[in-house]
Formats: structure tokens, sequence, C-alpha cells
């Protein structure tokens, strides 16, 4: 989890998020997320594993609107 991470490592990662120009915002159980077009999940392998974990039925959130659709997933797995 991000929280056991160091501030340095937290605002890398939302530096990262900031250069995708991808919206912090609290995953399903509260911590740290990033929303993020859910195409561009494919981009990040963290992300690959975190779907094929159990892991995401508890912090996933997912957006539909219209055609487009976006996730928020952990922060940390941008990095």
């Amino acid at each position: 989890m991000i929280d056991s991470t160091d501030s340095a490592e937290q605002q890398r990662l939302e530096a990262i998020a900031h250069t995708h120009r991808y919206v912090l915002r609290p995953c399903r159980d509260f911590s740290p997320g990033v929303m993020m077009p859910e195409g561009d999940a494919v981009n990040f392998p963290k992300i690959i594993d975190y779907f094929l974990s159990e892991r995401f039925r508890e912090t996933l959130i997912r957006i539909t609107s219209g055609t487009s659709s976006f996730i928020v997933v952990p922060l940390n797995l941008i990095g």
C-alpha cells in the first residue's frame, strides 16, 4: 500500500499521475488512487497483474459515461 511508503515516493507517484493527466481519487477502500481511462491500463504491467488478483474486487472503481469508461486503481500501481 502507498500508506507504508514515504512521502517522497508518494510525490513521485503523484507526479507520474499528473504527467499522464490522471486524476487523484480514493479507491473503494479509501486508499490513495488514480483515475484513468480504462484503455490506459494496458500501459502499466502492475495494473494487469492487479486485475488478475482478487484484490481488485476490494479497491477498483469503474465509472462509465456514454462511450467512455474510467477506472480508479491504487496509486502505487502506476509506479
